[in-house]
């Protein structure tokens, strides 16, 4: 076992301006050879005199990292009222530039999570937790307790939505793209609205998986719901601003896919009540013309105002979903890979709403590793539990060909508050890297820096700054 302590070299190459950064945390070594790990930066460091994620920074969170164009460093700052930032790196890996990315068009942007980089080049970005919509008083605000279809009158989640200064809860819950390192972000609705953990593009450059990472609702109130796991397609290769939304339908090993039906941007201007898409009443059995619904938010009899589909298939995917027979029963579903032809799913913690849903998952607080083999066409049809032991709640995951799938876990049972990075073989896994004491390991993607191949990974704090560190070059990791 090996101690690590690093730290970056003091001066911009570039600039000879000074770096200044603090000191990085201590991270346990095991199979990961000590010269392929490289820190990079931690929030609030000075690069070229601007601190990384604004001033002040005593407390934070950074999540969703890629690079774009070989140099340009994207991070994600996940907190209620969110924030993104670009890098630039020098050759050896030095940070040399910082600045915020423009999110105006995101109204400032909400819990951004996991990132990854499009076929094209492009960053696409996620907001999780968003807030029920169904919950709004009169005055804009969510209502502080309400029967929500699960029991008594409870309390409403809130995720910090209310001080964020919103203009409507449909502002967020979107993916959103940076078409450019240079660029601001833009919304894609096309893609609809839910809990988005990450989005991934396949090779065709019109295929996205989406995964949805909600709590169930109470499972102390049968029955209980949890989320779903999506599918888009778009029109045109390299342009996510139109398509057909689907959601899975899952049997045991098999996998359906029921459609939402197809939605533009065009179509999704503006920002509905909730009331103007759908009507909801809770009643056991739902009246005549009305769906059952069950998800996080509770189990729901809703029915869709006329002329909304395209509009309620979008701001209300999950409950469309639900309305539509999909399966919308996932907990804590997180991040996704590809490789091989093999869709990887990262399921943080297998709760009852689930384990019923996938032939072989067992209820398990630490979660699972899950595997869905793609068709010719790009489509997963089917469904096994690829890991389901010795990992602790995965939730960044990334497949690396000839290295295999990397697993990246966010957890607190383990001694000292760390989390592992593991990497699964096909038939075991392999410790590569204890975080530092109380800390989850984020921000996991494969990247290309300069010509060369690298793991991002973030030491994120939550009581504390975060770290930004590559892993590699990849080409000189020789695993035998």
């Amino acid at each position: 076992m090996l101690w690590l302590l690093l730290a970056c070299a003091s001066r911009n190459p570039e600039t000879g301006a000074p770096v200044t950064p603090t000191a990085a945390p201590a991270a346990r070594l095991h199979a990961l050879p000590p010269a392929l790990l490289h820190r990079v930066a931690q929030a609030g460091d000075l690069i070229g005199g601007v601190p990384l994620g604004g001033p002040g920074l005593t407390r934070d969170k950074m999540d969703g990292t890629t690079v774009l164009a070989g140099e340009w460093l994207i991070s994600h700052f996940e907190r209620s009222k969110a924030a993104a930032w670009r890098t630039r790196l020098g050759p050896n890996l030095v940070p040399i530039e910082t600045t915020a990315i423009d999110t105006s068009a995101l109204e400032g942007g909400y819990i951004f999570c996991a990132a990854s980089v499009t076929p094209w080049g492009s960053h696409l970005g996620s907001e999780e937790y968003e807030p029920d919509a169904a919950m709004v008083g009169p005055d804009g605000a969510l209502v502080k307790t309400a029967e929500r279809g699960r029991g008594p009158t409870e309390e409403v989640p809130d995720y910090g939505f209310s001080t964020g200064g919103f203009s409507s809860p449909y502002a967020v819950g979107w993916i959103w793209e940076l078409s450019n390192p240079t660029a601001a972000a833009s919304p894609r609705r096309a893609l609809g609205r839910f809990s988005h953990e990450l989005g991934v593009v396949l090779a065709d450059q019109r295929t996205v998986y989406l995964s949805d990472d909600t709590y169930p609702a109470d499972d102390k109130v049968a029955p209980a719901g949890g989320g779903g796991l999506y599918r888009f397609v778009a029109d045109r290769p390299g342009d996510l601003s139109a398509g057909e939304l689907f959601a899975a339908r899952i049997e045991g090993a098999v996998v359906s896919w029921v459609s939402l039906g197809h939605a533009s941007e065009a179509e999704l201007q503006g920002n509905p009540r909730f009331d103007e898409l759908l009507e909801r009443v809770i009643a056991t059995p739902c009246p005549a013309g009305f769906d059952r619904a069950l998800t996080w938010t509770g189990e729901e009899c809703l029915k869709l105002r006329p002329g909304q589909e395209a509009r309620a298939s979008r701001f209300e995917a999950r409950r469309y979903a639900a309305m539509k027979g999909a399966s919308t029963g996932f907990t804590k579903t997180e991040g996704l890979a590809v490789g091989e032809g093999v869709l990887y799913l990262a399921v943080s913690s297998v709760l009852p709403p689930m384990s019923g849903l996938v032939a072989g998952l067992p209820d398990r607080a630490g979660g699972a590793i899950l595997a869905f083999p793609l068709d010719a066409d790009g489509v997963a049809r089917s469904v096994r539990v690829e890991v389901a032991d010795t990992i602790e709640n995965p939730d960044n995951i990334a497949y690396v060909p000839g290295h295999g799938l990397f697993i990246a876990e966010d957890t607190d049972v383990r001694p000292e508050g760390r989390s592992n990075l593991w990497r699964w073989d096909g038939q075991r896994l392999h410790l590569l890297l204890e975080s530092p004491p109380e800390h989850e390991l984020a921000g996991l993607n494969p990247v290309t820096v300069h010509g060369q191949g690298y793991l991002s990974l973030v030491y994120q704090s939550g009581k504390g700054l975060s770290t930004v560190n590559l892993i590699g070059p990849l080409e000189a990791w020789n695993l035998r």
